[in-house]
């Protein structure tokens, strides 16, 4: 007798580690499904109660409702199957046939959908339990039944507020995500601010098109509910989340946008590109004819206007420190964006020093058509492409890859917008500048007041700087600037990073180099998170404020113990490090592999 290929009853947990970044990512997948819908409206409905543990507020429910065509019976039958599609078309946003269910199951283990094409009064059900499916309860998804949506939505079907009326009753879908054990943040404001970032971010051109509106609301605080504006990591978008206003130029007023009605950025013009837009033919094959075709890849590049940044805006201050600045390197990087939705964001090897505080001042998204999803190697969950350097990995005589044919235009013009943006602040280096950013972090600061406090044993660091002269580390930091992107150096910034006793930074030391690295030779103690690293790109680089300050206390505490036995234990600390390390790479493959 044959075995079944798959036992589905051990598949819970696996199924609801599908791979989702975050409950943005993951509510983002439903909302894609909506708008292959055809839906114009989509409202994200949170829910909130006392959590027993903590004993304060957390949103434990969603749902998300639509506009579209709504689903055939026979259609919202198979909706919660995994593998079951009607995505054919490969010129829209959806393909896989995954996403609702491995999304929904990311954030809790019971979904319910609901569907109507006609008339409100006709939704038909379906429903998936996880736990009833672990344990034998739930063995198939059960034949759609003609079901009411849940009281407490009712009231959102035919929806007016000051600046619109919304109408869902005459076709359209509610997913209701119920008990969800796997939302983070779990209160009201602080998911409100990430949702609002996140999907901004995600779905700017379709809500700046004006075709899709996405509107997110908390039951019993609907007066607070906002439509989530375009976050644009160009900042070229009117209206969008921040704007600036030149009169004062370091502040901002996210969302309200009080007294900011200018985009902070501009198209990146050069000769070739008057547009600041360039398009590049990327050959495919066709997967239905097998024929050979070709499908552009637009790539746009914006920077940071004169009078955001230039020397007359700061005369003898740091943009960086500014409200502004902040917020800019908070969008630091490169956008992909495939059917006008973003699905992906880093730097893809295209260029590296993260902490170079230039490249926040610019912004590059590249744009391509589903078309070229396996040309770019679109996940199936549409969280991430394969987009990277590995030249170093392949035989000399292989074919391009989607990274070499794009290398040469990206990285030649990051390296021209970094260096015109170095031209507007060049005059104003008399006061510690841009480039310096002499001010500790809040991690520095912790670690070094704490170390300052234990009064321990001197380490590494402390060695060096005892004998080392001061001419040779001034020569040390200065190379250390150099090799940073600052070419011309000053006193004051040199001076600035030796009185630093902790330094911690985000470099590219290679896909294949170790997740972190020390320096002590210039007398501190130098710590370097690898963001070419496999575990920095799929799980640091999600992280939010709170949690990254957790990661980089906790990698200062390994750094400083490093530093206080490197002194007589250096080969036995890079041994370990180096063993840790496989062992760390070993663990991530694993989770790939499941």
């Amino acid at each position: 007798m044959g075995q079944s290929i798959v036992q589905i009853k051990q598949m819970g947990d696996a199924l609801r580690s599908s791979g989702y970044k975050s409950i943005d990512s993951a509510l983002a997948e439903i909302i894609d499904n909506s708008i292959e819908a055809e839906a114009k409206d989509i409202f994200v409905i949170m829910n909130e109660r006392v959590d027993p543990v903590s004993g304060r507020k957390a949103i434990y429910e969603f749902a998300i409702l639509d506009n579209g065509t709504g689903m055939t019976i026979n259609r919202l039958a198979s909706c919660l199957g995994i593998g079951f599609t009607t995505k054919s078309d490969r010129r829209g946003m959806g393909r896989f046939g995954v996403g609702l269910p491995q999304a929904s199951l990311h954030v809790t283990p019971n979904v319910e959908v609901y569907s109507w094409t006609d008339d409100i009064d006709e939704s038909y059900k379906v429903w998936l339990d996880i736990e009833k499916v672990k344990t034998g309860e739930q063995e198939e998804i059960e034949d759609p039944v003609l079901q009411d949506i849940p009281e407490m939505f009712k009231k959102f079907i035919k929806y007016r507020t000051p600046q619109k009326e919304y109408d869902f009753s005459e076709h359209g879908t509610l997913v209701y995500w119920r008990n969800c054990d796997n939302v983070k943040p779990k209160t009201m404001s602080a998911l409100n601010s990430r949702l609002e970032f996140s999907l901004g971010r995600k779905f700017r051109h379709l809500i700046n098109d004006g075709t899709h509106n996405i509107r997110i609301i908390t039951l019993g605080h609907e007066s607070e509910a906002i439509n989530v504006l375009p976050n644009d990591p160009l900042f070229l978008m009117k209206p969008n989340y921040v704007l600036g206003n030149p009169n004062d130029p370091g502040n901002i007023s996210p969302r309200s946008n009080i007294g900011c009605t200018e985009p902070i950025f501009e198209p990146f013009r050069t000769e070739g590109n008057p547009d600041g837009i360039t398009t590049i033919a990327i050959p495919y094959t066709d997967k239905k004819t097998g024929e050979s075709r070709t499908s552009d890849v637009t790539i746009r590049f914006a920077k940071v206007r004169p009078e955001f940044y230039d020397q007359t805006a700061f005369p003898s201050g740091n943009p960086g420190s500014t409200p502004l600045g902040k917020f800019v390197k908070n969008l630091e990087g490169i956008s992909i964006v495939r059917a006008n939705r973003e699905i992906d964001f880093g730097i893809f090897d295209f260029y590296d020093r993260v902490n170079n505080p230039f490249h926040r001042w610019w912004g590059c998204e590249i744009c391509f058509d589903p078309v070229l999803d396996e040309v770019f190697g679109v996940s199936n969950n549409k969280q991430q492409v394969e987009l990277h350097d590995d030249s170093t990995n392949r035989d000399i005589d292989a074919e391009d890859t989607i990274w070499d044919r794009l290398a040469t235009e990206v990285k030649n013009t990051i390296t021209r917008m970094v260096e015109a943006n170095k031209e507007l602040r060049k005059d104003s280096r008399t006061n510690p500048g841009e480039d310096s950013e002499p001010e500790s972090t809040e991690p520095e600061r912790i670690i070094s007041q704490a170390e300052n406090d234990l009064g321990d044993d001197e380490g590494a660091a402390q060695e060096e700087r005892k004998n080392t002269s001061e001419e040779e580390l001034e020569n040390r930091a200065r190379q250390e600037l150099i090799d940073q992107g600052n070419e011309n150096p000053t006193i004051e910034d040199i001076r600035a990073i030796l009185r630093k006793d902790t330094i911690l930074s985000y470099v590219n030391l290679g896909r294949n180099g170790s997740f972190f690295d020390t320096d002590f030779s210039l007398g501190n103690v130098r710590i370097k998170i690898n963001t070419a690293h496999i575990f920095y790109n799929e799980f640091i680089s999600q992280m939010n404020e709170e949690n990254k300050l957790a990661f980089e206390l906790f990698i200062g505490a390994l750094a400083q113990a490093i530093n206080k036995t490197n002194v007589h234990n250096m080969d036995q600390n890079d041994e370990l490090l180096q063993e840790w390390d496989t062992r760390l790479r070993r663990y991530l493959q694993q989770i790939r592999n499941n």
